[in-house]
């Protein structure tokens, strides 16, 4: 127990290097002058005020209504699946965990350009696989916001997803099973027991997305 700092070092000083630190550094640069390219300025809240005065504000609050809505959405349909994925553990669910995971390694421009294939009118692979099969006409949601809403949640689900997964399998059986003896309804269950348990996960997996 008395080395159990000494083995967290190697861990903690990785993820000081590589996520503390880049985020103290945009976090700096942020207090800087505007147009400067220096860390040494004196530190100021002009880019702030200009973020709500020059025309930003628009973009910025849809920006972070967008991130909040696909952190939400990525939270609810991540703890279902991490739910069968880690109740029915084995073949089947390294097979699906495999095939979720699979398209992180592929670029994320390509995989964005494949959804708007999907979403593309007409000619695109929903629209004309419904007008082939069943002589369905739709119009295409591609280029408005829910688009860009799934085209997020497209990209940032594996990253909810593999951290929840790991809070969920953290979550003792046994207390999941005593509470329904005392009896506990689901929502009590997941309220009280699940919910707390597997949160420094769900942290992780919003932090990711």
């Amino acid at each position: 127990p008395r080395s159990g700092p000494l083995y967290a070092a190697p861990l903690v000083l990785f993820l000081l290097a590589f996520f503390a630190a880049p985020l103290l550094i945009v976090s700096w640069y942020s207090l800087m002058p505007p147009r400067t390219f220096s860390l040494a300025g004196m530190p100021t809240l002009a880019n702030y005020a200009s973020a709500f005065s020059d025309g930003y504000e628009k973009p910025l609050l849809w920006s972070l209504l967008g991130a909040t809505l696909t952190t939400l959405v990525c939270a609810l349909l991540a703890w279902p699946t991490a739910k069968v994925l880690d109740r029915h553990a084995g073949r089947a669910a390294t097979i699906v965990t495999a095939l979720i995971a699979l398209p992180i390694f592929i670029s994320e421009s390509v995989r964005l350009f494949g959804l708007s294939m999907f979403l593309m009118p007409r000619g695109g692979i929903l629209a004309g696989s419904l007008n082939a099969w069943f002589d369905v006409q739709i119009g295409s949601i591609l280029n408005t916001r829910l688009a860009a809403l799934l085209g997020m949640i497209y990209v940032y689900f594996p990253f909810m997803l593999f951290p929840l997964l790991l809070g969920v399998s953290l979550i003792p059986k046994d207390r999941v099973e005593a509470a329904r003896d005392l009896g506990a309804n689901r929502w009590a269950v997941f309220r009280e027991v699940e919910l707390p348990l597997a949160a420094p996960g769900l942290m992780i997996g919003a932090l990711l997305t």
